[in-house]
């Protein structure tokens, strides 16, 4: 490969290389100078940390060469009000649309705040594509219940006359010999058990 050309194929690897960053910091939920800085503003996590040391405590979180000093409870980073919204909605996102239950346990793995189950239920109504695609327990195109006399065994009878009905039998040898019956019947059908009577109607329909 001649010097121009390993020069060309540097840059566009290096370029390669600044794509991936760049994406990779806009797909990160908070960065921990984020969070620093803002716990830093908040001024009720900062009375909450002066009122109980014990709970709220200060501990050095690393992420590649810097440390930062960030506000803990119970081992989980204390999201401050204003990032609180934006971390569920990172998760809500990234995770694909869960569930509040699965939101909500998979935020606090590693962060916590109070009211955090309300947090979660904001953003899953506010989502429009969870809007969407929502399962709808709602249904329609029910038939209205059938009344009781139905439901009792031969309580209640539907009738109809079925007819005239042609039928023939041909005599290939002697053809004037051929005969038709016509059938008139009457059907009677019990709609709580679904079965049914056939007899023949002497007396023409009309």
């Amino acid at each position: 490969m001649t010097h121009g050309g390993e020069c060309s194929a540097l840059i566009t690897c290096r370029i390669g290389l600044v794509k991936n960053v760049l994406l990779c910091k806009h797909r990160m939920a908070l960065w921990h100078s984020a969070i620093a800085c803002r716990q830093g503003k908040d001024e009720a996590l900062q009375k909450k940390l002066k009122s109980d040391p014990e709970l709220c405590q200060k501990a050095p979180h690393k992420f590649s060469d810097k440390t930062h000093e960030i506000i803990t409870k119970g081992g989980k980073i204390y999201l401050p009000k204003a990032l609180q919204h934006k971390c569920a909605k990172w998760h809500h996102n990234c995770l694909m649309h869960p569930g509040e239950s699965r939101l909500e346990f998979t935020i606090a793995q590693r962060c916590t705040w109070v009211g955090l189950r309300p947090t979660v239920q904001r953003v899953i109504e506010a989502c429009p594509n969870c809007e969407l695609c929502k399962k709808n327990s709602k249904k329609h195109g029910l038939l209205p219940p059938k009344p009781t006399p139905e439901i009792i065994p031969w309580h209640t009878l539907c009738m109809d006359l079925i007819g005239p009905c042609n039928f023939g039998v041909k005599n290939k040898k002697e053809p004037e010999k051929d005969t038709s019956v016509q059938l008139h019947c009457l059907t009677m059908t019990d709609p709580a058990t679904g079965f049914f009577e056939c007899c023949k109607n002497h007396a023409q329909a009309r």
